[in-house]
């Protein structure tokens, strides 16, 4: 079995285990086949085994090779979001071309169907499809289009307009990548804070001549970027640029960092606070989940919102897998705010009565990750409609962010339509 989410491989081992006691269920990777090839039961170990993968995993050369070279009776594979030019895509389609498997099950979102037809090209047609909805899993869900949709309106202020456009200049001389300027721009998209820390750690990083890594993308907090610009592959410092401008841009970096420093006011975060405010969201036993991308974004989110409100608590990725249990356990019993990306949230089960998007999803996957969520906590006869809270820039500094509006609105209402 290939998951998409690393954090479910030990709660699929252990359902498995229940379901098929007969069978060794055990999770497959670099370090496990290490160990095989040098044990005296190599050749016998595969026979009557169920191993889990993550897609991180399978497209490792070592992992890949061991797996293609195994008659499988059953592969069963994830493919949320997963796109057409990607290494996880090509592996997909072997397992239609050669004998790598006597059956094939692929498990996708009911958004996915569009997006696994193109990944798959004829082989599309060999599959049995059965198209399903969380109703039927979920009989009692909330349909979508019982919650409450809400637009908070914000606008920057002139100076964070000044310090977003130099930040955008900063990445515009140190790469001609364009996608790496976007990935900076979707960081300042995130928040003002997030930007100034990376601006700094750069800063920090050319002072100490240690200029390796400047380049790589800002790291997201959630699990893989569904962007295909970014999958598989590393975005490489232009060092050749970087040691012909290094003294002038210390110079831009520094100005622009006292740009930084003049901003008086995050006007995103002042959004989410009066809206918060205003909904009587600082009554610790409401459950809002405040959605962000960035691990900066959702340090600072989490700090802030500390000094409104009673019970606030932040996942990402880094967080031991203890920490974050503890303070998913905390905020399903006592409630509060939850500041978290989804990237620790796979199999959590919890309950909220808000979801507010700080950021808003690239992808169609999450999104409608995210609003199944939320129709979850509450059934239909429940009598409670659950708001998402969408923020949105009205000064249109970024254009990307106007673009992740309407595909949002655009998403929410295809999925209304056939949830009817």
């Amino acid at each position: 079995m290939i998951t998409d989410a690393k954090a479910l491989i030990n709660q699929y081992r252990v359902v498995l285990g229940e379901w098929v006691s007969e069978r060794q269920v055990t999770e497959l990777d670099r370090r496990l086949i290490r160990e095989i090839e040098v044990s005296s039961s190599k050749d016998s170990f595969w026979t009557d085994i169920i191993a889990i993968t993550s897609w991180s995993q399978i497209v490792h050369p070592e992992v890949s090779s061991t797996v293609s070279a195994i008659q499988w009776d059953l592969v069963i594979a994830e493919v949320s979001g997963v796109a057409s030019i990607t290494l996880r895509s090509r592996f997909l389609v072997r397992l239609f071309k050669s004998p790598i498997a006597k059956r094939v099950l692929v498990i996708s979102s009911p958004t996915e169907q569009g997006n696994i037809k193109a990944l798959l090209g004829e082989h599309f047609d060999e599959l049995e499809r059965t198209r399903w909805q969380l109703q039927d899993i979920y009989p009692n869900a909330m349909p979508i289009a019982l919650l409450r949709f809400e637009v908070v309106d914000y606008e920057r202020s002139p100076e964070e307009i000044v310090c977003i456009q130099r930040y955008e200049n900063i990445a515009r001389r140190l790469a001609n990548h364009g996608a790496f300027r976007q990935a900076r721009l979707r960081l300042a998209s995130s928040s003002i804070y997030a930007a100034e820390e990376s601006l700094r750690r750069l800063r920090n990083q050319l002072v100490h001549s240690d200029a390796g890594e400047l380049l790589q993308n800002p790291e997201l907090d959630s699990r893989v970027s569904t962007d295909p610009r970014y999958d598989d592959a590393l975005i490489e410092l232009d060092k050749d640029k970087l040691a012909s401008n290094q003294g002038e841009l210390l110079e831009e970096l520094t100005a622009t960092l006292h740009a930084f420093g003049s901003v008086r006011v995050d006007a995103k975060f002042q959004a989410l606070a009066k809206a918060l405010q205003s909904a009587g969201h600082k009554d610790s036993g409401s459950h809002t989940w405040v959605y962000a991308s960035y691990r900066a974004t959702i340090s600072y989110v989490a700090s802030s919102l500390g000094e409104l409100a009673e019970r606030v608590y932040q996942l990402y990725g880094s967080l031991s897998p203890q920490e974050a249990q503890r303070s998913i356990s905390e905020f399903r019993t006592d409630g509060g705010i939850l500041v978290s990306s989804s990237a620790l949230l796979e199999g959590a089960d919890f309950t909220t009565d808000t979801l507010v998007l700080y950021d808003i999803p690239d992808s169609r996957n999450v999104i409608y990750q995210l609003v199944s969520r939320l129709i979850l906590s509450r059934s239909a006869s429940s009598g409670t409609r659950p708001t998402i809270l969408v923020l949105h820039d009205t000064s249109s500094t970024i254009p990307m962010e106007e673009r992740r509006f309407q595909k949002f609105t655009t998403v929410i209402r295809d999925f209304v339509a056939d949830d009817l």
